[in-house]
């Protein structure tokens, strides 16, 4: 989305769903805006072309002897918040050693006979894209649920998003349980309800995630 004052509408009514125009914070403006050199519209990303600006997916590594349903599944994850950059390291460590010591440790060939092994290295890799390439301080998601009156501009990106360590159903803000903030820029925003975001409808498997979203 991108700021257009004084008002929108007209942008809005030739955009189709592409670009949608708002005032920026509210604000009408002040008076007529100066021309200016038209220039190319901007993501004001800085991650290379070869990093796409669509959602990103969720993989998982999946282990086991059997792999069709019929073992207890077991499932391990990383990287709930964009920053953390050493856990999804960690998760496939552990993923090369349990096939690396299957031949040889009987102690892992039982965990592998007898699980069915989901690994998943990020979880938030929208975030971690972003935490990469334009702030490393990056804890929340990408998905901007700020009104358009208030910090869901350009400038504002970087207070987006969404804690997924807090978008749980289980002892959540939305069930009385502090530890969770209700306000779109805050680093601990549970969301606009439980499972609100892609991510984790993904890593609980219900309900089932979109296939694309807006980021």
């Amino acid at each position: 989305m991108i700021p257009w004052p004084p008002g929108g509408a007209a942008a809005n009514a030739e955009a189709g769903t592409l670009v949608q125009a708002y005032t920026h914070r509210g604000s009408l403006g002040g008076g007529v805006v100066a021309p200016a050199a038209r220039t190319p519209l901007s993501d004001g990303l800085s991650a290379p072309a070869s990093v796409s600006r669509d959602p990103h997916p969720v993989y998982a590594i999946r282990i086991g002897k059997h792999r069709d349903g019929s073992k207890l599944g077991v499932l391990a994850y990383a990287q709930e918040h964009a920053r953390e950059w050493v856990p999804p390291l960690v998760t496939v460590e552990t993923a090369e050693r349990l096939l690396r010591n299957y031949a040889h440790d009987g102690r892992t060939r039982q965990l592998l006979d007898n699980l069915d092994i989901w690994i998943a290295p990020s979880v938030n890799p929208d975030g971690g894209h972003y935490s990469f390439y334009d702030f490393n301080s990056q804890r929340k998601n990408m998905t901007n649920h700020c009104p358009t009156t208030g910090a869901a501009d350009f400038l504002a990106r970087n207070s987006w998003g969404v804690d997924n360590n807090r978008n749980y159903t289980e002892y959540s803000l939305f069930d009385g349980y502090s530890g969770a903030s209700a306000s779109c820029t805050s680093g601990t925003y549970a969301g606009p309800g439980e499972l609100s975001e892609p991510e984790n409808r993904t890593s609980t498997g219900w309900p089932p995630a979109p296939t694309s979203g807006s980021r």
